[in-house]
This record gives structure tokens, C-alpha cells and sequence, in this order.
């Protein structure tokens, strides 16, 4: 935990030493395939067919704070709530923050980690989380302003409980995406 707020922090200077002149806000949709699980999570259920997010950003320079929906599909193996056959879904609702490092022209690598908030459709599971990722971006200086193609990993961990039980666990996503500037 030390290091993401350590991550955190310096990211936030980086953003107030960001020329104001490349701010812009954005919104992004991306989608990938079943997600891996980890832990009693992946004890109990399996990813099933894909995983999807959808979110708002706003982005100072290299620096960008994102609020997104995220989520996966997941089939039950048995046992901690997950019954055998039956489908799931998470939803999360996340806050992270980005970098941005310009590799060549309009590709850019990022890093991201941030908190985030589970529930699971299916049963009565919630609970807080935290995640880290990394990716790639080609960006495209469109007439009508800012838009990029991605592709991400990103590894979320999760402790949820109910009245009566706790899981730990994880989950792997591996999404592409698109953003376009608002």
C-alpha cells in the first residue's frame, strides 16, 4: 500500500508541473476476454466470456485521473456462495490514477493503480479492492480533438464478504479499448 501511495504521490507532482495547456477531459469503452481469478475467488468460480469497462477521464499532461465500471462474467465451481454451473457477474466501480510516458510519436506506454468498490451480481458478495495495471496507446490528434486505441492489463484484488463469509481474491483482465476526448 506504501508504494501506490508512493506511486500517487508522485504522479500528482507530475501533474502540477503539467503545462495546462494539455489538459482534456475523456471517455472510454473497452472490452476483453474472460477474466483469470485468483485465490478463493478462483477457488470458487472461473472467468467465463468477457470482461468490459466503461469511464470518464481527465488528464493533466502525463498525468490522468480516471473514475470507471468495470467488470467480468464468471461461472461458479462451488463452494463460498459460487454454485456449481451458475453464472455471475462483478461490477466494480474504480478510481485510478494514470501516467503517461510518450515511447515514439503518438505510442505511449501508461501505468495505473487505483481503489475500487466490488459487488457481485448473483449472490449478495461486496466489497473494496484495490488494482494496477499497465498498457499501450496510439494516439490520434483528430480536427476534432483528442482520441486513442489501447489495450491494457490490469490485476484487481478483492476482498469480498456477505453476512456470513469472506473471499479473498483476484482477478486478470486483459481489455482493448478506445478513448475520445469530451
Amino acid at each position: 500500500m506504501k508504494r501506490i501511495a508512493s506511486l500517487a504521490l508522485a504522479l500528482l507532482g507530475l501533474a502540477a508541473a503539467a503545462p495546462a495547456a494539455h489538459a482534456s477531459s475523456y471517455a472510454l469503452l473497452g472490452f476483453g476476454p474472460k477474466a483469470g481469478t485468483g485465490g478463493d475467488l478462483g477457488d470458487s468460480a472461473n472467468g467465463d466470456t468477457r470482461t468490459l469497462r466503461a469511464g470518464l477521464g481527465q488528464r493533466i499532461g502525463p498525468v490522468g485521473l480516471e473514475g470507471s465500471l468495470f467488470g467480468a462474467d464468471l461461472i461458479g465451481t462451488g463452494g463460498r456462495t459460487f454454485n456449481d454451473g451458475r453464472e455471475f457477474w462483478t461490477l466494480s466501480a474504480g478510481l485510478d490514477l494514470k501516467g503517461f510516458f510518450t515511447i515514439v510519436g503518438p505510442i505511449e506506454l501508461f501505468g495505473k493503480a487505483g481503489i475500487n468498490h466490488t459487488w457481485v451480481q448473483g449472490n449478495e458478495l461486496s466489497g473494496t479492492g484495490w488494482d494496477v495495471g499497465a498498457g499501450v496507446q496510439f494516439v490520434l490528434d483528430l480536427p476534432l480533438g483528442y482520441a486513442a486505441v489501447w489495450a491494457d492489463f490490469t490485476y484487481q484484488d478483492l476482498g469480498l464478504s456477505d453476512d456470513n463469509i469472506d473471499v479473498d481474491g483476484s482477478l486478470n483482465m486483459v481489455m482493448v479499448g478506445a478513448s475520445i476526448g469530451l
